[in-house]
């Protein structure tokens, strides 16, 4: 799996900007595009996999060797659990089992909450700015959008746009889904906040990446 500072290329996150930056232009509203490696580290979870196939090795070992000795077992074990453990947290099809749905959607959600206030988007003048986050490994998008917005556009729409940037990055058409995003978001602060003569750009339009 590709790690958040390389899913876009140079020339990608150029075209975002850009796209931001039109749909700013448009529009009172402040857009902030983000991916990240992962939202969660869920380390209880490699842990607890590990121990079990450890565990698992251990009779299968025993019952097929009933001979071995203690030390040997615990020389069995140590190594079995580090080489586990090692896996889990490498193996995305591992981890993605051993994790809940439920939690990964509950861990984004959070995490995007805390990048809507570390980007300052809950300080636009209108409370008009809008967070689209992608989530590496956890596979899910979160869009956050303001106060001003949530009045004025219903919930269903985010739902829509979430889903046709998850489509895309599924296919394996990331850019062009999280592009036609932005655009999309931009039409509707286009439609509900229209730009005023005194505007100003209050937050950068270069894609943000995080681990």
């Amino acid at each position: 799996m590709k790690k958040a500072e390389d899913f876009f290329s140079a020339d990608e996150k150029e075209q975002i900007r850009q796209a931001v930056a039109r749909a700013e232009s448009r529009s009172a509203g402040e857009i902030v595009p983000m991916v990240v490696d992962q939202s969660g580290h869920y380390i209880q979870f490699a842990l607890t996999g590990a121990i079990f196939f450890t565990f698992f090795v251990a009779v299968i070992w025993m019952t097929v060797q009933p001979r071995v000795t203690a030390p040997q077992i615990l020389l069995i074990e140590f190594f079995t659990f580090w080489v586990a453990f090692f896996l889990i947290q490498r193996v995305n099809l591992i981890w993605s089992w051993l994790v809940p749905e439920a939690l990964k959607d509950r861990v984004v959600r959070r995490r995007a909450e805390e990048a809507f206030y570390s980007n300052r988007l809950h300080e636009t003048r209108e409370k008009s700015g809008v967070l689209i986050l992608l989530s590496l490994m956890e596979h899910r998008v979160q869009i956050l959008a303001d106060a001003g917005i949530h009045q004025r556009v219903p919930p269903e729409t985010w739902e829509t746009l979430v889903q046709q940037i998850a489509s895309g990055v599924k296919e394996g058409h990331p850019f062009e889904a999280l592009r036609g995003a932005i655009e999309a978001c931009g039409q509707l602060l286009a439609e509900h906040f229209p730009r005023r003569p005194d505007d100003t750009d209050e937050l950068s339009n270069q894609l943000r990446v995080g681990e």
